[in-house]
């Protein structure tokens, strides 16, 4: 039972900072300047939100007993966040994104949802859906390939994206 505990505590820090990155995204998208603590705060936020992502996708796909390379995978994407957050402090912005494209890292993660499916986790064609969303949007955001303004996307993609990890959460607690 302590799995499905540990479960819903990441879903609920994962939309808890899903809510702060949506919020902080329209309170700057009006500014024609940004500060170096907004960046600062931006930055923590948005990695804070990989990182709670991150621990969700570690329990949602079961990879510590049934998929051991996505686990390290997973584990080295955590501790290069963690150490992200400290370099946020230390030079004022995000160092790990700043080389490491989102894209890739919502690939892995799909990739992750796929071989969890093939390994026979039925939940996990939801999971990689909503990544998906989500890759699509930041992957047209990071190669210019629509003039739409990507905070408007994700004020969509991310309430869709939540809806389905409440399914994902509520057919889980029907495999109980």
């Amino acid at each position: 039972m302590f799995y499905r505990q540990k479960l819903f505590l990441y879903y609920s820090i994962v939309q808890f900072s899903a809510i702060f990155v949506l919020y902080y995204l329209a309170l700057f998208s009006n500014n024609a300047y940004v500060s170096a603590n907004q960046l600062l705060i931006s930055d923590l936020i948005e990695t804070f939100c990989l990182l709670a992502f991150y621990l969700f996708s570690k329990e949602i796909l079961t990879t510590k007993n049934k998929l051991k390379t996505i686990d390290t995978i997973l584990n080295i994407l955590v501790y290069l966040s963690i150490l992200d957050l400290c370099a946020i402090y230390i030079f004022g912005y995000s160092i790990l994104y700043e080389y490491l494209p989102r894209s890739i890292v919502f690939v892995l993660l799909i990739l992750s949802g796929v071989i969890s499916f093939i390994k026979g986790n039925k939940i996990a064609p939801l999971y990689c859906i909503a990544w998906s969303m989500l890759l699509i949007v930041i992957f047209f955001h990071e190669h210019n390939v629509i003039n739409i303004n990507i905070i408007y996307l994700l004020h969509i993609v991310i309430p869709l994206e939540s809806f389905i990890y409440v399914s994902l959460l509520g057919i889980n607690l029907k495999f109980l």
